[in-house]
């Protein structure tokens, strides 16, 4: 029966019981479909106990998410984090070695144009043609 057992044959108090107990008494209420009557003689605590239990879990439920939910949220969220900060120190090494590679290829690159002083004019020249 495993943390739902009791201690010896006396009538447990409160006090007596773990917090998992606690919540699997509440689950049992919600999800057995049995009365809070047959679960609260099954497991030897009072029908008062029973419902305060499940007062303080809807309680809790409506402040909000546990904090095991919350440490839950923010591991996704490191995981994630990570995982993008991994992307984006594999794509600036890329744009590394592309701007490496770009400037060796420009040093070694041949002009496609002379140099202005030796372009060859449009237009023909007025002195050899004898004019």
């Amino acid at each position: 029966m495993g943390f739902l057992e009791l201690r010896g044959n006396r009538k447990a108090e409160a006090e007596d019981f773990t917090k998992e107990f606690e919540k699997e008494a509440v689950r049992l209420t919600r999800t057995s479909g049995r009365t809070q009557r047959e679960i609260v003689l099954d497991l030897g605590v009072g029908l008062s106990t029973l419902v305060h239990w499940i007062g303080r879990s809807l309680d809790q439920a409506m402040d909000g998410p546990t904090e095991s939910a919350a440490t839950e949220d923010m591991a996704a969220e490191l995981k994630r984090l990570r995982r993008e900060d991994e992307i984006l120190r594999q794509e600036r090494e890329i744009l590394k070695h592309a701007a490496t590679f770009s400037a060796k290829e420009e040093a070694n690159e041949i002009p496609l144009h002379r140099p202005s002083e030796n372009r060859i004019s449009r237009r023909p020249s007025l002195q050899g043609s004898g004019r």
